[in-house]
């Protein structure tokens, strides 16, 4: 019996001191090149040229002159750095902007009509359907308007904040509801200046996406720009062919490419922002080592870098160009022996890689509407002398309004595109409407 207990314990100790070993080893081994050299890669901020309006984002909802709007800011990321490590478990106070010292501009009180949805078409179908609602709303929206159209003077928008898990995103949804108010002006005879707003709101849209600033920031920005192009046709389609439209509107709905361009600074973006968590959460568990015995920061964040990067890359640039749906790879086997010292990271890191692909997809969807209503421009541009059948014209389109995978098709009295993004309770398929004029039987 003692033998055999002995045998037990000495099994009992090698088994130990092999875990150990094992640890030890996968502990050491250092971080990959290749994922060594996408981690550097997404820690490197992009140059954007022109005026930076973050400031003025930041604050558009806030009762702030916009003069202001930098020194506060400045201030915001002067408190910020000098806070604790972020507790992912609640400890740390929550943190007071300083724009709290000033009131808030007024939204929709209880009771009032509901902003238009970006991607629900209708817009002015509702809003005529309450008149008196929708007039009293904009009237409440006026001073937030007025802040929001200053917005399109700036080039872009890159947040200057240190990153931080838990610090307030900018007030986003203040600039969705701005097409609502559109809309109410366009129904209330306002049409040159409802027209002219709403392609500065799809002009916004187009700078919060390519100043690739944020994945948030960059989807807020597509789904602005979905909804602007809906109420933009929407509008003509009720107006003669020959309307004049404002200046500002063909370079809001040019079609340059710059939602798929926006797809790789937009990712490492997100990067940046995840690699930062990693750090928060390590920062914060110093007093607590015991927390970090199975994840290795540095670790991690390199080798989470590669779902990001991945998008930076000849494979995605190759998918873009065809315009195919981007599909990332699988993220790398959290059987990997490194993974023995790192187990929560690698979990970690296969959890958040296979979200990404759908709101790339979000973009090239972006870059498709944008050729979508560019085609239906040159249609009603041609509608006086053009006297062809609408499905010939439709594909005698120019080049630049054409993908390489996906056809705008016709389907009773709208112009159909497919779409990539499976969204809730919709089928894949964007619809812009064939007004009279466009289709022969208005002539």
């Amino acid at each position: 019996m003692a033998t055999a207990w002995r045998w037990f314990g000495g099994f009992v100790l090698g088994s130990v001191a092999l875990v150990v070993l094992l640890y030890v080893a996968s502990r050491a081994m250092p971080i990959p090149e290749r994922e060594a050299e996408a981690l550097a890669r997404i820690e490197v901020i992009p140059t954007l040229e022109g005026r930076n309006g973050f400031a003025a984002l930041w604050a558009v909802a806030h009762d702030v002159d916009v003069a202001h709007a930098e020194g506060l800011l400045a201030e915001e990321a002067h408190r910020l750095a000098a806070l604790p490590a972020w507790d992912a478990e609640g400890g740390s106070p929550p943190y007071v902007s300083v724009l709290e010292r000033f009131p808030v501009l007024p939204s929709a009180p209880e009771g009032a009509p509901a902003f238009c949805g970006l991607h629900e078409p209708g817009c002015l179908a509702r809003v005529r359907g309450d008149p008196a609602g929708y007039a009293a709303l904009a009237q409440m929206q006026r001073s937030a308007a007025e802040r929001i159209a200053a917005l399109d003077a700036y080039d872009h928008f890159r947040n200057t904040l240190p990153p931080r898990p838990d610090i307030a995103l900018p007030p986003y949804t203040r600039l969705t509801h701005d097409l609502t108010l559109q809309a109410q002006r366009f129904s209330s005879g306002q049409v040159d200046a409802a027209l002219e707003g709403v392609c500065r709101d799809a002009s916004l849209a187009r700078k919060l996406v390519a100043s690739g600033d944020s994945l948030i920031a960059s989807m807020i920005g597509a789904a602005l720009q979905k909804g602007s192009a809906s109420l933009f046709v929407e509008m003509l389609s009720e107006l003669p062919p020959d309307h004049p439209l404002p200046a500002n509107c063909r370079q809001a709905f040019a079609v340059d490419g710059a939602q798929t361009a926006a797809i790789c600074p937009t990712m490492r973006a997100e990067g940046r922002w995840a690699t930062a968590a990693y750090r928060a959460a390590a920062r914060a568990s110093v007093e607590s080592p015991w927390a970090t015995l199975f994840l290795d920061v540095e670790k991690s964040a390199a080798r989470g870098a590669g779902t990001f990067d991945w998008f930076c890359g000849e494979a995605a640039a190759a998918a873009i160009g065809a315009d195919m749906p981007l599909r990332q790879p699988a993220p790398p086997s959290g059987m990997a022996f490194s993974c023995i010292a790192n187990a929560a990271g690698c979990t970690l890191v296969g959890m958040q890689a296979p979200a990404y692909a759908d709101y790339a997809l979000r973009l090239q969807d972006a870059a498709m509407r944008q050729k979508a209503v560019g085609t239906w421009l040159w249609l009603r541009a041609n509608a006086a002398e053009d006297a062809r059948p609408l499905a010939e014209r439709v594909r005698a389109r120019p080049d630049a309004f054409r993908s390489a995978a996906r056809d705008i098709r016709i389907e009773g009295k709208t112009l159909q595109v497919p779409m990539y993004e499976k969204r809730p309770g919709e089928d894949q398929t964007w619809r812009l409407p064939v007004p009279a004029w466009m289709s022969g039987t208005g002539r």
